[in-house]
């Protein structure tokens, strides 16, 4: 389910794993904005995300 929803941004900037969602960058503020693009994306699917 994870990656179908998330397909978009797979080997972009994300591995799924199971229920793991991995974000890679290359600094700290490249970093932000991902895992800030990806909690919106999930919010408005409305997936639920435990951290």
């Amino acid at each position: 389910l994870i990656n179908n929803v998330l397909r978009v941004y797979l080997d972009i900037f994300i591995i799924v794993y199971l229920n793991n969602i991995l974000i890679y960058s290359y600094n700290y503020k490249e970093y932000i904005k991902y895992r800030r693009t990806i909690l919106t994306y999930l919010k408005n699917t409305r997936l639920l995300l435990n951290l």
